[in-house]
């Protein structure tokens, strides 16, 4: 189905870091608040965007506020689409869609590794 959304990975919070050269905004804590209960009682609707580091760990183009308050609401992980993607594709993309969130993602989306539950349950329905 060509307009399915992509399915979202779950990625450690202490795996993503901050993009260098993006601003970081300080705000009182309060100011999540918000944002904050709506994660607690719903999850985070909206994965991050991330970029995949050559290192395995990855840089946070898109989704400051949601991973801010996720901190606060004491996640261990976030949903996130992950993209290999170059740190200037990476900086110039989030300039961009801070202007006009409809801008399209650079790079390719990254799958996660591993078989989907789909693909384990038919190997284990031919073993037998």
């Amino acid at each position: 189905m060509p307009n399915e959304k992509p399915l979202a990975q779950k990625i450690p919070l202490d795996k993503i870091h901050d993009l260098p050269g993006i601003p970081t905004v300080t705000q009182a804590d309060k100011s999540y608040g918000g944002l904050v209960a709506s994660i607690l009682l719903d999850g985070v609707k909206e994965p991050l965007i991330l970029r995949q580091r050559e290192d395995g760990e990855y840089q946070l183009v898109s989704g400051y506020r949601r991973r801010k308050a996720a901190e606060l609401a004491k996640l261990k992980e976030l949903p996130a689409l992950v993209y290999d993607m170059s740190e200037k594709e990476a900086l110039d993309y989030h300039k961009l869609a801070n202007l006009n969130p409809a801008t399209p993602i650079p790079g390719k989306l990254v799958k996660k590794e591993g078989k989907a539950p789909e693909e384990k349950k038919e190997e284990r329905s031919e073993e037998r």
